[in-house]
């Protein structure tokens, strides 16, 4: 198996820089809890690996299929069931 993954040390610095942006935009969406920043900084951390194995699908499938799709049922895989 073809594995098209970033090195990882450079890959580790830029999902924490992603997080760093992303946290506060999703913080203040989320009801006031004591644990509010772990949450966004989860939530962050859980899209962008949801984006990174979409595209290494959407990669390995050759385009063929649609990343947006791709994003979704990842999400969707994590989700928290209602």
């Amino acid at each position: 198996m073809i594995c098209y993954r970033f090195p990882r040390a450079g890959h580790a610095e830029k999902q924490a820089r992603w997080q760093d942006l992303f946290a506060p935009l999703i913080e203040p969406r989320l009801p006031d809890s004591d644990h509010r920043t772990l949450q966004a900084r989860a939530i962050a951390a859980a899209a962008i690996t949801c984006l990174q194995v979409a595209n290494e699908e959407w990669v390995r499938l050759s385009g063929r299929v649609d990343m947006l799709d791709l994003y979704d049922t990842a999400v969707h895989a994590i989700r928290r069931p209602t």
